[in-house]
């Protein structure tokens, strides 16, 4: 039996580890990859989208493990309530970038080279550079969506400088939510077919 449950009891936001060997991951649409959806002018690959889909499932199952595949949440299939906060998250990284930019609250130069400090360190640790793009394909992120999610941690404190001065916390929090309404997306056919189960099985072992 199907079983529902209330939304804002399993309501989610998806945590994106910057450490190597956090999650499964990609880039925005690799050479030779599905284009599975595109948010506001970003196109996105498997490898990103998987990513987000396979963090969204896994917070999901480490919060809620009560919460089935055949479930529904507030009327809607467990499969797709996935699918919805996994592109809320890929709106949410996205609109980051582009208010960042529309306001002029970019990277600084010494944020700059913050990240290119932090690859350093990377390539320290594993030993190599070849190392360290081994264990990051291992762990299905490429070094472009890791700087990608960096970059959206240090432009997300930025747009907060801005505006730490007039809104609380929370007022802040609602008006990126307020932007993310804004940025269109486009869901492929096969993104639309993805069987989350499956997906996230196999990604699992």
């Amino acid at each position: 039996m199907k079983k529902n449950f209330c939304a804002c009891a399993v309501i989610f936001t998806v945590i994106v580890l910057v450490a190597v060997g956090c999650g499964r991951g990609g880039n925005g649409g690799g050479s030779g990859e599905s284009v599975l959806l595109t948010v506001g002018e970003r196109p996105i690959g498997e490898t990103e989208a998987y990513y987000f889909l396979y963090s969204s499932a896994h917070m999901m199952r480490s919060l809620f493990p009560y919460i089935g595949w055949t479930d529904v949440i507030e009327g809607v299939a467990v499969n797709d309530f996935i699918k919805n906060e996994a592109v809320g998250a890929m709106r949410r990284y996205y609109v980051i970038h582009e208010k960042a930019a529309e306001l002029s609250a970019g990277l600084t130069e010494m944020q700059e080279s913050e990240l290119d400090g932090l690859w350093d360190d990377l390539i320290r640790y594993h030993g190599s550079e070849e190392a360290l793009l081994a264990q990051l394909e291992q762990d299905g992120i490429n070094g472009e969506l890791l700087r990608y999610f960096n970059e959206t941690t240090l432009l997300y404190e930025n747009l907060w400088e801005l505006y730490s001065d007039t809104f609380s916390e929370t007022e802040f929090s609602m008006l990126i939510e307020d932007w993310i309404e804004e940025v269109p997306y486009t869901l492929s056919e096969e993104f639309i077919s993805l069987d989350i189960k499956e997906l996230y099985e196999r990604l699992s072992r």
